[in-house]
């Protein structure tokens, strides 16, 4: 599943996000880690599938930048991201949205950062493909195709600014396939 921005350059906007982050005090890595998990991060470090387009790579390491973030700054939201067992209520499922949410509109931030302001719209449409496969993951343990999620032209999202923060390392956990 990939955007129409064919000719992006996905693995040169990866390595100056990954450079940015570096900035940050966290530690990026780029390398397989294997069926079922598309990245693995654990507050201090962030680690992206190569098995994976470089377009879904970049998109991966921008939310988990996001995650990073909200793990190293707020308990509730590190406690909320570890809970990720099938089941969820009306109420949890809000609750991960919003977290899913800020997380994306946290990488939203960091492509400015970086100078990357024409991206908004493909990260939002990737958010969005990103909660159309884990709502139903999360509400009855169904998976999908992954590519099937994608819809080009979703709500626009916008950038949640972030601040200083100290990384941590917690417990290590696995973004989804």
């Amino acid at each position: 599943m990939d955007s129409e921005l064919a000719a992006e350059p996905f693995s040169l906007h990866f390595a100056t996000v990954a450079s940015y982050a570096q900035n940050l005090g966290l530690e990026v890595r780029h390398e397989f880690i294997g069926k079922g998990t598309t990245g693995n991060f654990d507050g201090r470090t962030i680690i992206v599938d190569t098995d994976q387009s470089e377009e879904q790579a970049f998109y991966e390491l921008l939310h988990l930048i996001g995650h990073t973030y909200q793990w190293n700054t707020d308990a509730e939201p590190r406690a909320l991201g570890l809970e990720t067992k099938p089941g969820k209520t009306e109420a949890e499922l809000e609750r991960i949205f919003h977290y899913e949410r800020a997380a994306s509109e946290i990488g939203i931030f960091v492509l400015h950062q970086v100078s990357l302001t024409h991206l908004d719209q493909w990260i939002s449409d990737w958010f969005s493909a990103d909660w159309k496969w884990l709502h139903p993951y999360y509400t009855t343990g169904e998976q999908l195709a992954y590519d099937s999620t994608f819809v080009a032209g979703q709500a626009m999202l916008t950038p949640l600014a972030i601040g200083p923060f100290d990384p941590t390392t917690y417990v290590m956990r696995q973004a989804f396939d």
